[in-house]
């Protein structure tokens, strides 16, 4: 049971970074113009309801600004290379991947307290390394890359 926790958990997290980066990546590379939602939607194949969400969060953590508007839309608030890829994963949830304790089985017995002692050490270790790792990658590195694969 704890496995498919993880793995839906996981498969969350995974879809709202992804919607999160490639929007930001559309935004970065319309600049200076800001686009909409329905814009960015178009451009990853995603409904503009959960682009919106996503930008939602992005514009809470300060990496983009909205306007409002027939022309308005949303636009990055520091350059792409001064995001790290860290900032728009932390944006898109409350605490690490596995940080939360939220959705671990309530354990009754001695065996199940010291498991879910071990997994949440497992969880922050893993939560440690993917952050140290998405702190070296910017949001223009990505677009780099990604244009260089073209």
């Amino acid at each position: 049971m704890a496995v498919v926790i993880v793995a839906v958990k996981l498969m969350s997290i995974n879809q709202s970074f992804a919607v999160a980066m490639h929007s930001m990546c559309v935004i970065a590379v319309s600049a200076p113009q800001s686009v909409s939602a329905v814009y960015i939607g178009e451009q990853i194949s995603v409904h503009p309801v959960v682009v919106r969400r996503a930008l939602g969060r992005l514009v809470e953590a300060e990496l983009l600004s909205s306007y409002p508007g027939s022309k308005g839309g949303y636009a990055l608030t520091v350059p792409a290379k001064k995001i790290s890829l860290h900032d728009v994963f932390r944006s898109m949830q409350d605490s690490g991947a596995f940080g939360s304790k939220h959705g671990m089985p309530k354990a009754s017995c001695h065996e199940g307290i010291l498991v879910e002692d071990v997994l949440t050490d497992i969880y922050n270790q893993v939560d440690d390394a993917l952050t140290k790792v998405l702190k070296r990658v910017s949001l223009a590195d990505v677009i780099k890359r990604a244009l260089a694969n073209a």
